[in-house]
């Protein structure tokens, strides 16, 4: 979480110079929101999880011709 706070801060800092402010004040007066936060986290690695896995599928699948291609084909065979 530090460095996604750390990443904000820096982007308003960056942001707030360009407009010519110097004493921005920056304060969070919440509860954090750790569970959306690692909900976040959890989402993203089970879309990894799932590019890993499927991956030799889709490779696998690849060199397959699809259904219009076969279709096309039997046709062509057909004249």
């Amino acid at each position: 979480m530090w460095l996604v706070v750390k990443e904000l801060v820096q982007r308003f800092d960056r942001h707030f110079t360009k407009l010519g402010v110097k004493d921005f004040k920056k304060s969070f007066s919440g509860p954090l929101p750790l569970q959306e936060y690692f909900l976040s986290v959890d989402h993203h690695f089970q879309g990894n999880v799932s590019v890993l896995v499927r991956g030799p599928q889709v490779v696998d699948r690849w060199d397959e011709p699809s259904v219009c291609q076969q279709t096309q084909t039997d046709e062509d065979l057909l004249k």
